[in-house]
């Protein structure tokens, strides 16, 4: 669902090939609808590379879809989506979401690979009172903070954390920002984004108990740039833990990605969720780092305010929709909640 827009066609080039996930069809917008994919996405296809052979005729259904498949990943926008998400797991559809409609449900959880593994106990209920489920993604800037929180709050206790980010523009989907506004400038303000990572993290972090979502105790700030790069959320964390590592400790606890748990052998899993540069970034190379889905950390100091400080940078098409979502689908496939 989705399928035209920036999210929807990474998917559709990330999936190519993939060794058991096939692609069957399509959804889009109503004025997409009975259109072949390379119709729709004409003069709107922004990849570097054409459009996939295996997808180019595959007709685009419409905005509320009678899939004969029952796994579906929603990338979806508009005011209905919400709704149209509710009623497809009434009928008993598997959905992963990179849409925000339900992240704060109480029966749903917020889920990245690695970081909440148990919140997927929440599933059963909800298939045993819907028929199908929904799993969230949270917000793409959310994601790579989520890696990193996760990491230190295991190993040293996370009490407060706060987030400067400097997202790339497609980020913002497609057609994007003003060339007017981007081209020798930047985006103080992203409407929504603040709120939603301000909100996500405590879900991520917390615990499911086997009834609710319990949100981590952790305070959260954040500041949110839209500036000219084209991909990749780089982001700039200022962290007050329980306990004082030192520099040293800290880094060999990022770099082992202590905390995080691994899911070895799935197609899109990272061998390394974690990447300790300890130098500047740059964005368009240390985004690509395990095909989108590793965070890569640049330098970190000891900080005489917060007690660390540290800047990192994740794809937000990779971990941060497409292929967290793609991962998240192996990891409910190998789970049996696809059963």
């Amino acid at each position: 669902m989705g399928a035209t827009g920036a999210v929807g066609q990474t998917y559709v080039q990330m999936l190519e090939g993939h060794p058991y996930i096939e692609l069957c069809e399509l959804s889009a917008s109503d004025r997409s609808r009975g259109k072949a994919y390379s119709d729709a996405v004409e003069g709107r296809w922004y990849a570097s590379a054409e459009i996939p052979e295996y997808v180019r005729d595959m007709q685009v259904l419409g905005e509320e879809p009678e899939f004969k498949s029952r796994l579906v990943f929603s990338t979806s926008k508009g005011e209905r989506v919400g709704e149209i998400e509710s009623n497809m797991r009434e009928k008993d559809y598997f959905l992963v979401c990179n849409t925000g409609s339900h992240r704060m449900d109480p029966d749903i959880p917020v889920y990245l690979p690695g970081v909440n593994d148990s919140h997927l106990r929440a599933i059963p209920a909800q298939k045993g009172r819907y028929g199908g489920f929904i799993v969230t993604k949270p917000n793409c800037t959310t994601a790579g903070a989520a890696v990193i929180c996760k990491c230190l709050d295991h190993e040293f206790g996370l009490e407060a954390v706060h987030l400067v980010t400097l997202q790339g523009l497609s980020g913002a989907g497609m057609p994007g920002e003003s060339a007017m506004e981007m081209v020798d400038g930047l985006k103080t303000h992203i409407d929504g984004e603040r709120e939603k990572m301000i909100m996500e993290l405590p879900k991520i972090l917390g615990e499911y108990n086997g009834t609710e979502f319990v949100p981590h105790p952790v305070s959260v700030g954040v500041m949110c740039n839209r500036v000219p790069v084209l991909h990749g959320h780089t982001e700039c964390m200022f962290a007050k833990l329980k306990k004082t590592p030192g520099r040293e400790t800290l880094m060999q606890a990022l770099s082992e990605s202590l905390g995080i748990e691994r899911h070895p052998g799935l197609y899109m899993s990272p061998e390394k969720p974690i990447i300790v540069r300890d130098r500047p970034l740059n964005p368009r190379f240390d985004r690509e780092e395990g095909r989108g889905m590793t965070v890569v950390v640049g330098k970190i100091y000891q900080d005489d305010v917060w007690g660390y400080c540290l800047n990192f940078i994740s794809h937000n098409l990779g971990l941060g929709a497409a292929g967290g979502s793609i991962l998240t689908a192996e990891i409910l496939n190998e789970g049996g909640y696809l059963e």
